[in-house]
Parts: C-alpha cells; structure tokens; sequence
C-alpha cells in the first residue's frame, strides 16, 4: 500500500476503477490528421475548427506512472468503451496537411477514422507525370495516412473512412467521373491491405442532381464494391439512403477483412506460411 501512496491518491484505488476512470476519460473521438487551406495572395493560413476535437492527452504529462497507466487504456477496448482517432483531409493540391501521428502511436490505435473529402476538380489534379510541378501528389499523403494501417501485423477493432465526393458544375458527370478516378489512385487500392481490421466500413456520400443519378451513383458504388470484395471479403451494405433532389446519398458498405484474411489462410497453406505470421499477435 505504501507504494501506491508514493504514486498518488489515484493509485490508492484498485486497477479497474483506474480503468474505468481512464475509460471514461478518453472515450470520444480525436483528430490526429487534418487539412487546411491557404490563402497564397494574402500571405495568411487558414485552419478548421477542430477546437475540442484534438487530442486533449494532458493527463499523460501529469507524471511518468500516471501516463504509463493510462497509455494503455489509450489505445485499446476497455469497459465497452474505446478511443477512435479520426483522420479529416482533403484531397487537393491547394490544402497542407498537418503533420501525422508517429508510427508508434499508430500501431497501438484499434479504432480508426477517415473523414476525406474529394474535390468535385479531383479528376482534373491528378497526373502520374513526374515532369509536372503542379501535380497532385498522392505518395506524402498515403504515406501519413493509409500506408500506416496496412497488413496483418497489427490486429485492431475497426476502420471507418467516409469518401465525400463534392459536386461541381458538371453534376453528376463529375461524380462519375471522380469515382472511376477515386478507384485508380494509389489511396484507394491501398485500402485493400488493410487485413488486419476486424471489420472495416467504407461510406460513399454524393449529392444526386435528379432522380436517375442516384441509380447511376449505386452502379459506381457497385464498382467500388467488385474492386473491394476480392481482397476484404463480402461485403453487406448496412445502411442507404437514397434522397430526392438537393439532398445527399449515402450508402455504407461493410466487410470483415481480418475473419476473411484468416479464412483464406487455412485455405491456403503456402499463403499462411509466408503471411501468418503477423496475426498471431495481439
């Protein structure tokens, strides 16, 4: 006992209501990774709102045993209760993104989310030419963000990414065509590796400019679904909504890729010989 009061009141009390405190402390949602745009004429930055939403992890300063007491509530499930670390960006050449987490914190986080917004010009930023200045490069932005989440190394809870596609002029003809691109760019394709969630949801959201668009935005969501399934497993659509004119469409689509990657492991031996290593830890 003398050695808890050295620590502090806190650790006077048994372990798991120290956990249901540290639980119930950081259950909510904190962004980690956003966008921000820049006014270049007016030399000035500026940045969304996130004020409440960032990570508020003051707790783990207090002193060195407190924050190795509650890092580990940090990061994982406990009293039904988890902290998810939300990724919020755009996808356009014209917006900076802050800096990301370090690796080490994003190979303990087990509920993850990505809110991207993709530009109703997407189609038009995009260029694998190396010789083009002006490029939208995708590699920083994979690197601080998808590429972190990929294999089966680490095992986690869930992934949530919501892909906003942002209407232009155009209509519905460029959110066609942003979703053929949307499926080529290297974001996307690098979704396919991420086995090692326990389930994973992919939400589609487009503003429809009449009644036939929202059949034409379900055959693109079709396509999104075909591109998928081969490597996260079937795939259930859990929720869609399906507006009149002037609202948005959204339809969430919903796999289980770790069930599914450990599946076709015991299916396919060789495959689990030079793979299966990673899921064995927890």
């Amino acid at each position: 006992m003398s050695a808890n009061k050295s620590y502090g009141a806190l650790f006077r009390l048994p372990r798991e209501i120290r956990d249901e405190i540290y639980s119930h402390y950081f259950d909510r949602t904190y962004v980690v990774f956003w966008s921000y745009y820049k006014y270049t004429s007016y030399q000035r930055s500026v940045q969304k709102d996130y004020s409440g939403k960032l990570a508020d992890l003051a707790i783990l300063r207090i002193s060195q045993s407190i924050s190795s007491d509650a890092t580990n509530i940090l990061y994982s499930k406990a009293a039904s209760k988890a902290t998810t670390f939300k990724y919020d960006f755009r996808l356009n050449p014209r917006w900076i993104h802050s800096l990301p987490p370090t690796k080490q914190a994003t190979d303990r986080m087990t509920n993850v989310e990505f809110e991207v917004l993709i530009d109703y010009e997407f189609q038009e930023l995009l260029t694998d030419q190396e010789d083009d200045s002006s490029a939208f490069r995708m590699e920083p932005l994979c690197e601080a963000t998808v590429d972190r989440f990929v294999g089966t190394s680490v095992l986690r809870d869930s992934f949530r990414t919501t892909l906003r596609l942002k209407e232009g002029n155009k209509g519905m003809a460029q959110i066609d065509a942003s979703f053929g691109h949307l499926t080529r760019t290297r974001f996307f394709q690098t979704l396919k590796i991420f086995n090692g969630f326990r389930k994973l949801h992919i939400v589609l959201v487009w503003k429809p400019d009449d009644r036939w668009s929202v059949s034409r935005g379900q055959k693109n969501v079709g396509k999104v679904k075909k591109e998928l399934e081969p490597h996260l497993g079937p795939c259930s659509v859990k929720s869609e909504y399906c507006s009149r004119r002037g609202d948005d469409t959204t339809i969430e689509l919903e796999f289980q890729p770790l069930k599914f990657h450990q599946e076709c492991l015991r299916v396919d031996p060789a495959l689990a010989g030079e793979t299966g290593q990673g899921s064995e830890h927890a």
